[in-house]
């Protein structure tokens, strides 16, 4: 049984997004941070590609956008033109976004609560808030004042995720501040679809249940 919880999708896409947000955090603002970051990006869009499933009846083309999402994160490992990598950028946005919907709606349509919906869940959630983050990182690329970060003058990804997180699930700390409007309506934006989205999955997972009882 252990075995096959380990070869569950889910399972490997959830504990490498967990492990990697882990090492992001330890290599924050360290000599290796860029190379660490961008490789576990990698990583992560990887075991996301992997995760997928090719019966699908768009499976090849659900599996092209993950292969060219990764190929666009390698090419963060060069030096690019700074419009050519915000291009990129979008590109593996666009597919942690499509992703991140297309689980929901597999969790959705799921008949019963098993072990496979309760990974799918926490995945959710976890994809959310990583998409969410590269979307500030976008906006700050486009305009360097839109977030204010009171503890650094150089915010890097894992301080964007880190932002996202706590907006998501409405801790608000406050050492991190939205000043531009565009990034003051994405924080709260970020807040209701989180608060949202755990209130639905809460209701969601003890009706299937009951109704399978």
């Amino acid at each position: 049984r252990l075995r096959a919880i380990l070869r569950e999708p889910y399972t490997l896409m959830l504990s490498t997004t967990i492990l990697g947000l882990f090492a992001m955090a330890v290599a924050d603002h360290t000599p290796a941070e860029n190379w660490v970051f961008s490789g576990i990006l990698l990583v992560i869009l990887l075991t996301a590609v992997y995760s997928l499933d090719p019966d699908h009846p768009q499976g090849r083309w659900w599996i092209g956008l993950g292969l060219s999402a990764a190929i666009a994160q390698v090419t963060t490992f060069f030096s690019l033109p700074p419009r050519l990598r915000i291009v990129l950028g979008f590109v593996v946005i666009i597919f942690f976004g499509l992703l991140t919907v297309r689980m929901m709606m597999q969790i959705a349509r799921s008949k019963r609560v098993n072990l496979h919906v309760i990974l799918g869940a926490i995945s959710v959630y976890l994809l959310v808030g990583m998409s969410a983050g590269l979307v500030f990182i976008a906006v700050e690329s486009f305009n360097p004042e839109a977030l204010y970060f009171a503890y650094t003058g150089d915010p890097n990804l894992h301080d964007f995720f880190y932002y996202s997180f706590v907006t998501m699930s409405t801790l608000g700390y406050g050492d991190v501040t939205p000043k531009a409007p565009v990034a003051q309506f994405l924080a709260y934006t970020l807040s209701l679809v989180g608060q949202v989205y755990m209130t639905v999955l809460v209701a969601f997972l003890v009706g299937k249940f009951i109704s399978k009882q």
